[in-house]
């Protein structure tokens, strides 16, 4: 699992989104953090999921509704929104991830990778996180 989080950081410098910067935890261990070096495309991506969320937009691709799946079955939609708004918005939030935008493939994938984007998704706003 530990090599899978370091090489997506890995390929993440090499296409310079990130770069990697050496700390100390706790003053005793050694830690590399992986700071976003743009923000902007992570702003795009929020600035996408809260119109397709909190609007009743019918223009929702199948990749944008194939990641709101997946932060929502990560429990991850809470990082970037107010829970008590996700809350209202529950069944827009269901149309999107079950309704006509996903497709039956990305259903299915969803299921069968749910642990995998976990951890993928984890190590990502790990690294959005720490800039």
């Amino acid at each position: 699992m530990q090599s899978l989080i370091k090489l997506s950081n890995q390929k993440l410098c090499e296409k310079g989104l990130v770069t990697a910067q050496k700390g100390k935890v706790f003053f005793f261990f050694n830690k590399i953090y992986y700071p976003a070096l743009n923000l902007a495309p992570k702003k795009r991506i929020i600035a996408s999921i809260e119109e397709a969320i909190f609007t009743d937009t019918d223009t929702i691709d199948t990749t944008l509704s194939i990641l709101i799946a997946l932060l929502k079955e990560a429990s991850m939609l809470t990082l970037f929104f107010n829970k008590k708004k996700l809350t209202e918005r529950k069944a827009r939030i269901e149309e999107i991830t079950k309704g006509n935008y996903a497709s039956k493939a990305a259903k299915k994938a969803i299921e069968t990778a749910n642990a995998i984007v976990v951890t993928i998704i984890a190590a990502s706003v790990a690294v959005s996180v720490s800039s």
